[in-house]
């Protein structure tokens, strides 16, 4: 493997590493006030959609990876991030409807958007993408930032 290929994963390994430091601290879910986590809820999907904009300014501004195909491996992870996104944005629009005043009723809009929310559920998000192509699947391997960044 290349060193040129290394610092391409080391690049954008450094985006994902940020973005997950300013999302390690998940809000706090009160039941007995539904207003305030509502309102912490959609602090957080906004400012996890945020992150993944940065994510792919970031795989975008790294260029395309010095592989084969690496053009079509960017291209899928840029549109796995902006369907995340898409699907951050129906999620936080169902929430900002959610009742706050009948705590039943708060929870079962809540449960309403999880499937809004399943595709974050993978640890390896947006970069399973890139990690299909085995040229950059090692250099992600390799690259001491994506060592630091788990499931990465």
């Amino acid at each position: 493997m290349s060193d040129p290929v290394i610092a391409w994963a080391e690049k954008v390994c450094g985006v994902v590493e940020q973005g997950g430091k300013s999302l390690s601290q998940i809000p706090a879910i009160d039941p007995n006030d539904p207003a305030k986590t509502k309102q912490a809820m959609l602090e957080y999907l906004g400012a996890i959609s945020d992150e993944l904009g940065k994510l792919g300014e970031g795989i975008s501004a790294a260029g395309d990876p010095p592989v084969d195909d690496g053009a079509a491996a960017v291209d899928a992870a840029l549109k796995r991030i902006e369907t995340l996104r898409g699907s951050l944005a129906k999620a936080e629009e169902k929430l900002s409807a959610a009742p706050v005043t009948d705590p039943a009723a708060f929870q079962a809009a809540l449960a309403q958007i999880g499937p809004d929310l399943e595709g974050l559920n993978t640890t390896e998000g947006p970069t399973a993408e890139l990690k299909a192509n085995p040229e950059l699947k090692d250099a992600f391997n390799t690259a001491p930032a994506c060592r630091r960044v788990e499931g990465v």
